[in-house]
């Protein structure tokens, strides 16, 4: 492509018209991890992990690790370990703020002119 080239032209849209469904992944893809949402998340499931096996902040820190490590996130070492029911966790630690994100106009356009229909996926409640 050359140096500058919108990639958004009709050259490219056409090289696209095959796609019928597109996939994004919401978390850190649609949103920058500048946005720091997660440093948000982390906290909650921390404070959660504390009340919910009654440790302090260094065990639950430790353990949210040691699960997301052991079986990919930190639920999954909750349910497994500790019967913890998901919907309540999964409710608080993603009742996180938003107001300091900021709407990019210029890939919600060319995310609105990929043919096809969009399917945005966030493993966050």
């Amino acid at each position: 492509m050359n140096k500058g080239a919108n990639p958004y032209s009709t050259p490219m849209k056409n090289a696209f018209s095959h796609v019928t469904h597109w996939v994004f992944d919401l978390d850190n893809t649609l949103y920058p991890p500048e946005a720091a949402l997660f440093d948000q998340i982390e906290v909650k499931m921390t404070e959660y992990v504390m009340r919910e096996l009654k440790v302090d902040h260094a065990r639950a820190n430790h353990l949210r690790d040691h699960y997301w490590r052991k079986y990919g996130t930190t639920l999954s070492g909750m349910m497994l370990e500790h019967d913890v029911d998901p919907l309540p966790y999964l409710t608080e630690v993603h009742d996180i703020s938003l107001d300091h994100m900021v709407e990019d106009l210029t890939l919600r356009t060319h995310i609105q002119n990929l043919p096809g229909r969009k399917i945005v996926y966030t493993n966050g409640s």
